[in-house]
């Protein structure tokens, strides 16, 4: 009776978070900053950054300061043809 009363694939979107190429810096310390990978909740597409075990949302962390974009390159196997 349960599984006919919820919307699964609804539940399944509130609490599925998607890593992204983007980090949050935060200032932790007097002369330490904190570079946290940024996630994005698939449900509304709000940023969050996980710490100490929890997601919380980017903006509100004290001591944020901007999301950055990582400079990844993407390398190219030659040897396979």
């Amino acid at each position: 009776m349960l599984a006919n009363e919820s919307n699964w694939n609804e539940i399944k979107a509130k609490v599925s978070y998607t890593e992204t190429d983007w980090t949050a810096t935060i200032r932790t310390g007097a002369n330490t900053i904190a570079n946290e990978p940024v996630f994005i909740r698939q449900s509304d597409g709000e940023c969050f950054v996980r710490r100490y075990g929890r997601y919380e949302v980017a903006d509100t962390v004290p001591g944020f300061v901007r999301y950055e974009r990582l400079d990844r390159k993407k390398y190219f196997d030659t040897a396979l043809r």
